[in-house]
């Protein structure tokens, strides 16, 4: 790839039960060219096998799925540092936020007041992996 070529879109995984939040996600992360929902899933188990097949960036990841649960997810993929895992969830309580952190969520957003810092997020990080020079070394200052 030369370098005025863009980044290939950042692959995002939603993993949600409800499908009218699933959906509503789906059509406002594929509103850009940059952002592209590459699968969905509503349960832990299907989760964890697509972010370990390394098919996706991100993971946004719903705390009550329909089997297992997204404290689940995090637990299974707490050493994998090679996705972003951003919590989107309806517990929106200091405890569970705090237990997801441990677990490695790198964000945690409440779905009834923050919804829309979901796609900030991505775009702040999509922004950054742009900078990265190839070879991964840190961006120009």
């Amino acid at each position: 790839m030369n370098s005025g070529s863009p980044p290939p879109p950042a692959s995002v995984l939603v993993i949600e039960d409800s499908p009218m939040i699933r959906d509503s996600l789906v059509e406002i992360i594929n509103a850009d060219a940059g952002r592209r929902v590459t699968a969905t899933t509503d349960n832990e188990q299907d989760a964890v096998a697509i972010v370990r097949r390394g098919e996706v960036d991100i993971a946004i990841i719903d705390l009550q799925l329909r089997h297992g649960s997204g404290v689940g997810v995090l637990r299974q993929l707490d050493a994998d540092r090679s996705v972003l895992k951003i919590v989107l969830t309806n517990f929106s309580s200091p405890l569970m936020r705090q237990r997801c952190i441990d677990l490695g969520a790198d964000f945690y957003f409440d779905k009834s007041r923050e919804f829309e810092l979901v796609v900030q997020v991505i775009d702040a990080w999509m922004h950054r992996r742009s900078r990265r020079p190839p070879d991964g070394g840190v961006p120009p200052g």
